[in-house]
């Protein structure tokens, strides 16, 4: 595989992992923007991810909202929770 066919497939993914989209403006200007759409997708991709896979599952992280998630640590510090003794 010719080198710069490589590293253009390589900034490619990297641009679409992190939410990036191209913009070319002319031939010797271009700029990247990030979109909100990642962000909008990370939830959709992550279950998608987690439920694709042979042993299905779903990450703790989406059973609670902010609030939820605050009480949870706060429960799971405590000496008398089990799950966190060691």
């Amino acid at each position: 595989v010719d080198k710069f066919l490589l590293h253009f497939i390589i900034l490619k993914t990297i641009q679409k992992e992190l939410g990036y989209i191209k913009h070319v403006m002319d031939d010797r200007l271009s700029y990247f923007e990030q979109t909100d759409k990642k962000f909008e997708n990370t939830f959709a991709d992550e279950l998608s991810q987690s439920l694709n896979q042979k042993q299905k599952s779903i990450d703790p992280k989406f059973f609670y909202d902010e609030k939820g998630s605050k009480l949870f640590e706060r429960i799971c510090s405590l000496p008398e929770y089990y799950l966190t003794r060691a």
